[in-house]
């Protein structure tokens, strides 16, 4: 999953905010401005439960696939990865084939 760039209206912050904006950051940083992921998504299970990024084989490893159980995370790129694409040829010249499950059980087909 490549996550977008994802604009925030109003600053997230754990103090009383001044027209959305922190006290005094609104003329360094004005609003909308490019936010981070934690402003918008809960990253806490992005990276799957402790035991099983402990069982990975080097730490900080993402999970290796998408449709795997919740518990082994979800693999994600931030923004930037596709404007460094070059540095991964593999993964620009490869495809994959996406298959929706609909509520009932059946699948559509590529």
């Amino acid at each position: 999953l490549v996550l977008p760039t994802m604009l925030c209206y109003c600053d997230k912050f754990w103090h009383r905010l001044d027209k959305c904006a922190i006290s005094g950051a609104s003329k360094a940083q004005p609003l909308p401005f490019v936010c981070p992921m934690d402003h918008v998504i809960d990253p806490s299970l992005w990276h799957g439960t402790q035991q099983r990024r402990r069982a990975r084989k080097r730490p900080g490893m993402l999970a290796a696939r998408a449709d795997g159980d919740w518990e082994e995370g979800m693999p994600f790129r931030g923004r930037y990865w596709l404007s460094q694409i070059g540095n991964y040829p593999a993964v620009a010249m490869s495809n994959a084939w996406v298959r929706i499950r609909s509520a009932e059980g059946t699948s559509t087909e590529p």
